[in-house]
């Protein structure tokens, strides 16, 4: 009981989140992979991801 009153008294807390990322692209995004992981890619869309004409 008193290492548990240690632990909340001065340890730090982890609070897990889990963020649902949804990718809407339109026919003339070029370059997105869909990545399970991470929205747009990974969240480095910006080093493959282009806009046609």
């Amino acid at each position: 009981c008193e290492m548990q009153q240690l632990l909340y008294d001065t340890g730090g807390i982890i609070i897990p989140a889990f963020n649902n990322f949804i990718d809407g692209i339109s026919s003339n995004v070029k370059g997105l992979v869909p990545l399970p992981l991470a929205g747009l890619g990974g969240l480095r869309f910006h080093e493959t991801v282009w806009l046609s004409s």
